[in-house]
Order: C-alpha cells, then structure tokens, then sequence
C-alpha cells in the first residue's frame, strides 16, 4: 500500500494488524512483550538468532491454532491447517529503528481501509483491534458475530456479503 497506493481501491483487513501513519508505536518493540500482550503462545515454536531474548521467527503450534483460531471452525479445516503451518518469520529491531516499516499519510494514508471484526476472535483481543482502530481510523469497521480468528471459514456468507458491499461502496 506503501509503495502502489494509486493501484489500490480498497484495502480490506480482518483479523490482522494494520499499520499506522507513525506505525506501530503502541506495540512494544520487544516481541516476546508483545506475545505477553496477546497472550500465551502455548505450544507455538519461537526461534531465536544471534539475540537470546530477540525471537526471529515463529511456528504457530497445533493446540495454539485450535484454540485461539481455529476454535469455531470445523476439526477438519483445522487439521488441514497443521500440515500447512510455517514459520513465519518477525520483523528485526533493525526493521523497526531504520524506519522501514513506516508509512506515509501521502501514499498509505491515500488507500481506503475497511476493518472487520471477529466477533469470537481470541488471537488478537478486542482491547487490541479498539486500539488500533482507535489509533488509525479506518473508513469503515465492520463486524461479522459468531466468528473465529479465521473468518473466512465458520462464516463465509457473512463475509462474502460484507465484502460485496465493500466493493460496490468503494
């Protein structure tokens, strides 16, 4: 969005983070602080490089995924998600001192953003997404109730519906 701003027509994020025009100032830059915020990893893998207390990478564990984004969905869609896991790696402190991860209000800041809610979301807390809506108003917020992390599954014509008013609005 940063770089292709003029490309974009809407940019739609459910049950993620997004960034904000000074970033992510509110998120500690210690990610095992953050983790702590969000909550217990349980049974996910963090990886570690040359900094002990620096995690650069982490494996989400089956229990974690069950229970904090799979946990309305069905066993099956679950188990299908435990064999395609993988690391996923995290940004550097370096990432975030050499302000490679800002945004700017005149290309980031140009984009529409529509935020949707999780009604039952359990990876990202309900205090957090207010935060970051709060921090970085989105053009709309919409909400779909009964849902999990992963939205898309548990209640796909809720979703379908939400992102057909997005497209004909935008």
């Amino acid at each position: 969005m940063e770089r292709f701003p003029d490309k974009i027509g809407v940019a739609v994020f459910f049950q993620c983070s997004h960034a904000r025009l000074s970033f992510l100032n509110f998120l500690p830059l210690d990610p095992i602080q953050l983790f702590k915020r969000l909550g217990d990893p349980q049974d996910s893998i963090l990886t570690f490089g040359d900094d002990p207390n620096y995690p650069t990478s982490i494996t989400l564990g089956p229990t974690f995924l069950r229970t904090r984004t799979y946990q309305l969905s069905p066993i099956e869609d679950w188990t299908l998600a435990t064999t395609l896991v993988r690391t996923s790696p995290l940004p550097s402190r370096e990432d975030f001192s050499s302000g490679q991860l800002n945004v700017t209000k005149e290309k980031y800041g140009t984009v529409k953003r529509v935020f949707i809610i999780s009604g039952k979301e359990l990876l990202i807390p309900k205090e957090f997404q207010e935060l970051m809506i709060r921090e970085n108003p989105p053009n709309q917020v919409e909400k779909i109730l009964g849902s999990d992390h992963m939205v898309m599954i548990p209640k796909p014509r809720e979703l379908r519906a939400i992102l057909l008013r997005i497209a004909k609005k935008y």
